[in-house]
């Protein structure tokens, strides 16, 4: 018999089970995890936006959110508060790339707010796969950005401070070199200047904040960007201006402090409301200036004669129209509608009147310049009275050569910044202080 074949019964394997894929991780934040500032700051902020100028006591808010900032929160909760600009709202650069990273990995992020509408614009402007979580049991906590002190610096810009020179013009003018102890204490004065202007720097970007915000380049300064924190802000302002007053009246001299008050109320008017009224914030920075002129002379116990502050008053009003000029002009070729939201409230189309203004302010500054080498002042403190009149060329053509560099489109936000890093401004303010020198005859015998 041949060997029998056996049958075996097969069983059916069943078929393998996927692998069990894991829940995509979430990550639930908190709106206040990617404000750079905490959200009832925020708040305060949008309130004074659009209260401020119908209610301009409101402006006391700021230094309640030192002292007392839970009964700001309290206020705030019972009045009707404008809705918070979320795309100029500045964020945690540090929690953004976190999330940003969590989202390319294919994760979830969940924005957890108390208001869903806020919630939602937020994660629209962030552009990610996000969700509004009404309620979550577990939030994430992001880490905050590095406080920097780079940014302290940038934010009391220092560069500014070079306008504060002002102070030496009475004294080198009256030919006073050799005095070293009124360079000393101008040296104070300029000190003092230097950490008032500051203050005014850091209260003019609070107050500022919402339109430096929409600004293409000012929105990238500490404050707007929220690199600083804001109550950190509001506390260096009183403390740079106790520090100024001290300088000031411990080693120049009451009758400065007078006129460094002058310039820092000068500065909050406006800051305030003057920076919104056409022309106004023209002649307002135009007397800034002047000032400057003014506390140099108390400081070093120079009179200031009225033709130095004719001079100035018309040389310095070109230079503030000009920055106004260049402003509307660079905002109306950026965006039509930005140029409706620039200071003051000016239009592309006053553009023409500001530049006739500005070139006119010019040539005033020079006629005062050209009367004043004429005069009997002169002749008593010059040797040589007629190598002045080579000033006034020189100042002629620096004023139209910056006017003609806006009209191109070359010129900056600031015309005093642009002249300190131009070399053509730089050579000719160089001839010019030659010029003074050999005129009072200290290159001959």
């Amino acid at each position: 018999m041949g060997n029998a074949v056996r049958k075996t019964k097969l069983k059916a394997v069943p078929p393998a089970m996927p692998p069990r894929r894991e829940p995509t991780p979430t990550v639930v934040v908190s709106v206040g995890e990617l404000l750079a500032w905490p959200l009832w700051q925020e708040r305060t902020l949008a309130y004074l936006r659009g209260h401020s100028r119908r209610h301009p006591a409101s402006w006391l808010l700021l230094p309640m959110m030192m002292v007392a900032p839970a009964l700001v929160r309290r206020w705030l909760d019972k009045r009707t508060v404008p809705p918070i600009d979320v795309a100029g709202v500045p964020l945690r650069r540090a929690a953004v790339r976190i999330l940003a990273e969590q989202a390319r990995s294919g994760g979830r992020v969940a924005v957890a707010a108390s208001h869903d509408g806020f919630a939602e614009a937020m994660a629209k402007r962030l552009n990610f796969r996000t969700f509004t979580a009404a309620r979550a049991d577990r939030l994430a906590i992001l880490p905050r950005d590095r406080f920097s002190w780079r940014s302290v610096a940038e934010a009391l810009r220092p560069h500014q401070w070079a306008k504060n020179v002002l102070l030496f013009a009475p004294p080198f003018l009256a030919h006073r070199y050799s005095d070293q102890s009124t360079w000393l204490t101008t040296a104070f004065a300029l000190g003092a200047f230097c950490l008032c202007a500051s203050a005014v720097y850091l209260m003019n970007d609070v107050i500022d904040i919402h339109r430096d915000r929409r600004h293409p380049s000012k929105r990238n300064r500490p404050i707007p960007s929220g690199a600083l924190p804001l109550r950190g802000v509001l506390f260096g302002i009183p403390a740079l201006l106790c520090l100024s007053y001290f300088v000031a009246n411990e080693y120049v001299g009451q009758t400065f402090t007078i006129a460094l008050a002058s310039y820092f109320a000068g500065s909050t008017a406006y800051n305030l409301f003057l920076s919104r009224i056409p022309l106004a914030d023209i002649l307002c920075l135009t007397g800034l200036y002047v000032v400057r002129f003014v506390a140099g002379g108390e400081a070093s116990q120079t009179p200031v004669s009225f033709w130095l502050l004719g001079f100035a008053m018309f040389f310095f009003l070109s230079l503030a129209i000009l920055k106004r000029y260049v402003e509307v002009v660079t905002l109306h070729s950026t965006s039509q509608e930005r140029a409706s939201e620039g200071r003051a409230g000016y239009r592309y189309g006053d553009a023409l009147l500001l530049l006739s203004a500005g070139i006119a302010s010019t040539f005033v500054a020079t006629f005062v310049l050209a009367l004043y080498v004429n005069t009997y002042d002169v002749t008593r403190l010059y040797y040589y009275p007629k190598v002045l009149w080579a000033v006034g060329p020189l100042v002629l053509y620096w004023q139209l050569r910056i006017w003609f560099l806006a009209q191109r489109g070359r010129m900056n936000y600031d015309p005093v910044m642009f002249a300190l890093r131009d070399r053509v401004s730089l050579v000719v303010a160089a001839a010019c202080g030659l010029i003074v020198l050999a005129a009072a005859g200290h290159f001959g015998s």
